[in-house]
């Protein structure tokens, strides 16, 4: 797939990003084009509020398991991991450390619910805009 679409750009010129999407899907033709999902600002969700495995090690404390010890993960779809420290144990869940600093809520991870990250599509700020910035913070 990669090699077919550097194929295709070699001999195309690209003036604005969403020239990717029609350079992509016909960078192959047989047996059919590449499906190619163009993506706006309203794909983007806001992940910050979620909470997040600060770390994987199964064990707190001095000669605990570490990373390392662990021959296999498995992501539930209530946002739990699970691990196993050799082939022939049960699953066991990995705790959930929450930082000191930051306060997250213990939510599974629910995609519907989430808040989108940008409420409008982003400007593009252009080579001329950001030589002015620099020129007025100097």
């Amino acid at each position: 797939m990669h090699s077919t679409i550097e194929r295709r750009l070699a001999n195309c010129q690209i003036n604005v990003p969403a020239d990717y999407t029609q350079i992509f899907s016909s960078a192959r033709i047989s047996p059919t084009p590449y499906r190619v999902n163009y993506l706006d600002h309203t794909f983007f969700k806001d992940y910050s509020r979620l909470s997040y495995y600060l770390s994987i090690r199964p064990g707190c404390a001095a000669g605990d398991p570490a990373v390392t010890d662990i021959v296999a993960l498995c992501y539930m779809s209530n946002a739990t991991i699970m691990c196993k420290l050799s082939f022939d144990e049960e699953w066991t869940s990995l705790s959930l450390r929450q930082s000191r600093r930051r306060k997250h809520t213990n939510h599974a991870l629910e995609a519907e619910g989430l808040l989108p990250l940008y409420l409008s599509n982003r400007p593009i700020i252009t080579i001329f805009m950001t030589i002015f910035l620099i020129l007025v913070l100097l």
